[in-house]
């Protein structure tokens, strides 16, 4: 979590500047920003057009338990916020109550437990197409060695999503602790993650603003709740992943009921295939892709069910926190 407020003042000896020249050709050093180490934290300090601003950024969960396995309560959040805004108070003079802080990032979790043949999932659900957002990624994160498989779809500037192997990166966090009391007790937790993918979503001001999230006094567990849901199905994970058994099964019950949608069965699967190869469209029209897209949702078929040849066809279920099948 991020936060950020106006102050009138700090008290931090180091300092950057900007030196510049103005037109009389005298030297001027204009201040920039500084930053000092809190007792639980970093604080920030920056000149901004409307002037002099603190930020504090810090992970809640691993603040509040060493980790961030778990996630916080909004009311340990306020509590945790409250402390470092008491903290940074001996280096500045805040112009506004800890309620009124500014967030300016917001991390929001789910973690879905007993997830099998992870690999499979992630690589189908990159495959699909969701509109207004950037092409996603998925990989095996550097940070890990490239063990811990993460997929991301975002929207720049405003969202990311993400899926990835919990398990695996608080593994690695474990092989990477010096402390041998603490990475006891990560391995210890890492056995407890053993078959969890976390979904992860990182909100900025934009987004943030939108869902009427601006201050710390705008948190609330209910409505946080209902905007994390909305980002998982807004990245489009919470499409069933399948493959040919899928397509068979769908183009066996247009066949047999005699849909009038038959006939665009094979333009829905090619059009779904380019998807899933990267490839251009066969058809450029934007009416006619509106329409073929709008098929396949009705069908329950993505670009997922093209990129894998066999296998159930399984979905990420919100509300139970279980890969379960799509039927």
């Amino acid at each position: 979590m991020r936060v950020s407020g106006p102050i009138d003042r700090h008290r931090i000896a180091e300092e950057r500047f900007r030196r510049s020249v103005d037109r009389q050709g005298e030297v001027r050093d204009t201040f920039t920003s500084t930053q000092v180490p809190l007792i639980d934290g970093q604080l920030d300090v920056r000149m901004t057009p409307t002037g002099l601003r603190a930020v504090i950024e810090r992970s809640l969960p691993t603040l509040a338990y060493g980790h961030n396995l778990d996630p916080v309560s909004v009311r340990t959040a306020v509590r945790l916020v409250s402390d470092l805004y008491g903290q940074a108070a001996e280096f500045v003079d805040w112009g506004v109550d800890v309620h009124d802080l500014r967030i300016t990032r917001l991390d929001l979790d789910r973690d879905f437990a007993e997830v099998a043949h992870l690999d499979r999932v992630l690589r189908g659900l990159a495959r699909i197409h969701v509109p207004r957002t950037a092409n996603p990624s998925i990989y095996g994160d550097s940070k890990g060695g490239g063990s811990i498989l993460t997929l991301t779809r975002q929207s720049p500037k405003r969202w990311r999503a993400s899926l990835y192997d919990k398990h695996a990166q608080v593994l690695h966090l474990a092989r990477q602790e010096r402390d041998p009391t603490r990475c006891k007790r990560l391995d210890g937790l890492a056995r407890t993650a053993r078959g969890r993918v976390r979904f992860e979503v990182q909100l900025r001001s934009q987004a943030l603003k939108e869902k009427g999230v601006r201050t710390v006094s705008d948190l609330n567990e209910a409505s946080l709740l209902n905007v994390r849901k909305h980002y998982f199905q807004r990245a489009g994970f919470d499409n069933p992943v399948g493959g040919a058994p899928q397509v068979d099964e769908v183009m066996t019950r247009l066949a047999t009921s005699a849909s009038p949608d038959y006939g665009f069965f094979g333009a829905v699967l090619a059009m779904l295939k380019a998807e899933a190869l990267g490839l251009p469209q066969p058809t450029t029209s934007p009416n006619t892709l509106r329409k073929y897209r709008a098929l396949a949702r009705q069908w329950g078929l993505s670009a997922a069910d093209m990129a894998c040849a066999t296998g159930p066809t399984v979905v990420l279920d919100y509300e139970s926190g279980r890969l379960r099948s799509a039927r």
